[in-house]
């Protein structure tokens, strides 16, 4: 069940420890930041979830060469040599 008319991105988040707290940027517009305990129960919850995903008939193959949206990857890994 896709959320929304983008395909899903391969690319991770990232994140800074700044002034106490957990910063975090991402992928398309994705930016905001956590309390320290937010961010921990985040990366918990994300985890749970990203498990479930992978056992879900349809999962996206998990690609290293991380880049936009998974479909767009395909389209340029292709054009390389």
């Amino acid at each position: 069940m896709r959320t929304g008319p983008q395909p899903p991105y391969d690319t991770p988040m990232e994140g800074q420890a700044v002034d106490g707290e957990v910063a975090i940027t991402g992928p398309g517009r994705l930016a905001g930041s956590l309390t320290p305990e937010a961010a921990r129960r985040s990366a918990e919850a994300l985890t749970e979830l990203a498990d479930q995903a992978e056992g879900q008939p349809g999962a996206a193959p998990d690609d290293d060469e991380a880049g936009g949206p998974a479909d767009q990857d395909e389209q340029t890994s292709s054009s390389e040599p």
